[in-house]
């Protein structure tokens, strides 16, 4: 269950979830079924009743809390509210996770009372798994959120839509702000800053981005806009005066340099993001498999 909890928290894939999950689910039910099949200890049930009660709650939290989990992340892509919703559900998992796990140990120590019960280092390293997500997940969504609202902006420069591109541009800067904002006061996770740093690193990319750079681009849909209504006009006459035509070659020039501007700032934002991107995964993968517990 432990080793499964890291997997999701990981986002490792549905098809490793599910095979993992069936696996387990196999195990739960083989646990619990040999449980039922031993006798009582001195006529005293009670740490057989709560081990069947352990398998029980374990089929539930794997079938229905994580199930739900690997059921809603495509969807959560998709939405800051969702995605949001997402990593919560995950912490609250290994929340339930833990209440198991203490529940049970309890009812251990309690039956063993003549016997010298050893520290619970599973439910220690539920804890650790609590403390990572809940870190993780504040760090994520603020980069989610700027990220989902660049992805509205690519949308709409794509649509080539300057009225969207100048609204959505604001967005992202605004989200980018807030974000460097609360990573300013987010603290080392164990001397570690690496998931802070290059957070930082990528929303400052976001916030250049739709600061500065993509003004060439909202210019260039407005250049292009005029150009094409200047091209209509000119097509529609038959003939031209040799100012017009000048005029006509002065206007194509001027849309070609634009054009190769607006290309050339495309160029460069989709290379300095591939890169930023590139490091914002490696780190958050670097991250939770440095500070997960161990399988």
């Amino acid at each position: 269950m432990l080793s499964y909890s890291s997997d999701v928290a990981k986002n490792k894939k549905a098809d490793k979830l599910t095979a993992s999950g069936k696996k387990i689910l196999t195990e739960i039910n083989k646990s619990e079924l040999a449980i039922g099949a031993m006798p009582a200890f001195q006529k005293n049930k009670d740490l057989k009743d709560s081990a069947a009660l352990f398998m029980k709650n374990c089929f539930d939290l794997l079938n229905v809390d994580y199930g739900k989990i690997a059921t809603n992340r495509s969807a959560a892509e998709k939405s800051y509210d969702k995605m949001k919703d997402l990593l919560a559900a995950k912490v609250t998992a290994d929340q339930k996770l833990k209440a198991i796990m203490v529940s049970y140990h309890a009812a251990a120590i309690k039956f063993s009372t003549k016997v010298t019960v050893p520290k619970d280092e599973y439910s220690d390293k539920v804890d650790q798994a609590i403390a990572v997500n809940i870190y993780y997940n504040k760090i994520y969504l603020l980069f989610f959120k700027t990220y989902s609202a660049e992805s509205y902006l690519l949308d709409a420069i794509k649509k080539k839509d300057s009225n969207s591109v100048a609204q959505n541009k604001k967005i992202v800067y605004q989200d980018a702000q807030n974000g460097l904002k609360q990573l300013d006061s987010t603290k080392d996770f164990n001397d570690d800053n690496s998931l802070v740093t290059k957070c930082q690193a990528i929303l400052t990319f976001y916030s250049d981005e739709s600061d500065e750079k993509l003004q060439g681009v909202v210019d260039y849909f407005a250049a292009a806009k005029d150009f094409q209504k200047q091209r209509s006009n000119y097509e529609r006459k038959p003939t031209h005066t040799k100012a017009e035509v000048k005029e006509y070659k002065a206007a194509v020039n001027d849309y070609n340099k634009a054009l190769k501007k607006f290309t050339k700032t495309a160029d460069g934002l989709n290379k300095k993001r591939e890169k930023a991107w590139d490091h914002w995964n490696k780190a958050a993968k670097d991250f939770l498999s440095k500070h997960l517990p161990k399988k």
